[in-house]
């Protein structure tokens, strides 16, 4: 697991997929969806530790960097820190945690010996790809939602000869705006050329509003959020919700057994409870997890 640590180095790795002449991520709009996915990904388990440990520092190391050590300290206790995965095993698999703490110091502790690790995924990295992901198109529907509204406004163009003649133009307009009933002009001189913009043929809120939704329902059901992802109908197959019931749990399933085998291996080490479950709210059985009647 390797932490990028400059711009330059992100840069270098979001330029592997993101074209260079055109991008959102590093945007506030980007950066907000990442906090509330995140968030979202985190509310999927309940967790049960330690009163001396620190669930936000807990939930971050697991969620952004892929796991925590734990490990036994003095002033502290046993207590669990971010760390970098180093060195191998027979499987391929590291053996060491690299842990740099300010107040603590450095150390270089044995996996399974001196420390154990609660990770998250196999592969011993966090969830930052698929929030960055989501969040980026997010964002893009926000951006061409706002862009959107504001063109439903420019509905009228109206060309005219002279600033006398817009003027006027601006008066009847403010008239109009204002809900009188019947607005005159003396006719006369040129004419005016109008645009009428067709604002049925260009309003696309609604369609960025549904895309918007199936986006967030593709990451609820990615990370293990109840959901039906599927069109709104009056009813529902019950095997359609149960189809996706599967799907919603087949990723977060793996997360959990990979936490629950940390938990242990940390209650085996240190003689401590550490435990995580599903939230009472993700229903394995997929009965809470309906949208509509179900036959």
């Amino acid at each position: 697991m390797y932490i990028l640590n400059s711009f330059n180095e992100i840069a270098m790795k979001n330029s592997q997929y993101a074209p260079n002449t055109y991008h959102s991520w590093g945007t506030g709009m980007v950066n907000f969806y990442e906090n509330y996915l995140m968030t979202k990904a985190m509310s999927v388990f309940k967790w049960e530790i330690p009163e001396n440990w620190n669930m936000d520092y807990l939930k971050n190391g697991i969620f952004t960097y892929g796991g925590v050590a734990v490990i036994n300290t003095i002033r502290f206790g046993v207590i669990p820190q971010y760390f970098t995965p180093s060195g191998y095993d027979i499987y391929y698999q590291p053996n060491t945690a690299i842990i740099a703490n300010p107040i603590l110091g450095s150390y270089e502790l044995k996996i399974g010996e001196q420390c154990e690790v609660i990770k998250l995924k196999r592969d011993w990295l966090g969830i930052t790809d698929i929030i960055h992901t989501y969040a980026e198109l997010l964002a893009e529907c926000d951006k061409a939602l706002g862009i959107n509204l504001i063109n439903t406004k420019a509905s009228f163009v109206f060309g005219v000869d002279n600033k006398t003649e817009a003027d006027k133009m601006k008066k009847m307009y403010d008239n109009i705006q204002k809900g009188e009933p019947a607005v005159f002009y003396k006719t006369g001189g040129n004419k005016w050329e109008i645009f009428n913009q067709n604002l049925k043929n260009t309003y696309l809120v609604q369609d960025l509003l549904i895309a918007k939704k199936t986006i967030m329902q593709e990451f609820n059901t990615l990370v293990g959020v109840p959901n039906a992802n599927t069109e709104k109908r009056e009813r529902l197959l019950k095997d359609e919700v149960n189809a996706n019931n599967g799907e919603t749990l087949s990723l977060s399933s793996e997360w959990l057994e990979e936490l629950k085998k940390g938990c242990e291996k940390v209650k085996e080490m240190f003689g401590i409870n550490v435990n995580v479950e599903f939230r009472k709210e993700v229903n394995r059985n997929g009965e809470n997890n309906t949208m509509g009647d179900v036959e």
